[in-house]
């Protein structure tokens, strides 16, 4: 992969990471405790085939609503 190729794949990444961390906390507010990126992109780097693996913590369960929320939110991020 060469340079540009390379940031390109930085630049999508990071907006990715970027608009999940803003998604979660419209959804949880006050409630998010922490948000979490590991995985193979925090020791190998990032690569075509990376997924981003974050964990999010948070001070309540998300109700059924949040969940459907976060789901069609997440699919249109990625």
């Amino acid at each position: 992969m060469d340079f540009l190729e390379k940031a390109k794949l930085e630049s999508v990444f990071n907006n990715q990471v970027d608009e999940t961390a803003d998604l979660l906390l419209r959804v949880f507010k006050q409630d998010l405790l922490g948000l979490y990126l590991y995985g193979s992109a925090t020791h190998k780097g990032i690569q075509n085939f990376s997924d981003i693996d974050l964990l999010a913590i948070t001070k309540r369960k998300l109700t059924n609503k949040e969940h459907k929320t976060l789901v069609e939110k997440l699919l249109q991020i990625s």
